[in-house]
């Protein structure tokens, strides 16, 4: 036996009425977002991501600059194409939330990698994209852009321009002298060496 209150006035199709509900004595208010989902505007690039060649009727990933060609994109039908293999790792397939809210694209190339699945040698990390950021795209926002290989750097440089950042050549402080910290002055227990 279970006691029941008299409060409970659980209904099967409504549920539990809420306290709120008790306090609007059963007016219902419309739900309202005042919330709206910003959508980011950019332009796209005019050459497909995986071949490099350009050409009519290329397909344009909805939610970032990348363009490819039907056959590269590896989707039969154009109505099929969502997005762009930037989007989702092409080791494991871990989408950007899955991949812990980061997600390593390569500048040049198709590839895209999450955390775990990124090579452990030859890549060059460059965070932000200039010509993403050219074409009105925040490249920083979910991704962190790469060059996942030599050849692909190589590619960068030759195609978009891109050079690595020159690192200044910084000059040696003046000598320091620090031995005042090391021990007491040599010079004074000389001369009284010598007095002696």
């Amino acid at each position: 036996y279970v006691p029941v209150l008299a409060s409970n006035n659980y209904e099967l199709e409504n549920g539990e009425s809420s306290v709120f509900d008790k306090e609007l004595k059963g007016k219902r208010v419309a739900a309202t977002s005042s919330r709206k989902k910003e959508v980011q505007k950019f332009a796209h690039q005019d050459f497909c991501q995986a071949c490099g060649g350009g050409g009519p009727n290329m397909l344009r990933c909805p939610r970032c600059p990348i363009s490819l060609h039907l056959h590269c994109s590896g989707v039969g039908d154009p109505k099929f194409f969502a997005c762009c293999s930037h989007h989702h790792c092409t080791s494991c397939g871990k989408s950007w939330t899955g991949a812990s809210g980061i997600l390593f694209p390569c500048q040049t190339c198709s590839s895209c990698f999450c955390e775990d699945c990124i090579p452990k040698k030859g890549v060059r990390l460059l965070g932000r994209c200039d010509r993403m950021e050219k074409l009105g795209y925040d490249s920083i926002k979910k991704y962190a852009y790469i060059h996942c290989s030599k050849e692909c750097e190589d590619v960068a440089k030759e195609d978009f321009g891109w050079s690595p950042p020159r690192r200044s050549k910084r000059e040696c402080p003046p000598e320091m002298d620090f031995s005042h910290n090391f021990a007491n002055n040599n010079d004074d227990d000389d001369k009284k060496v010598q007095a002696m």
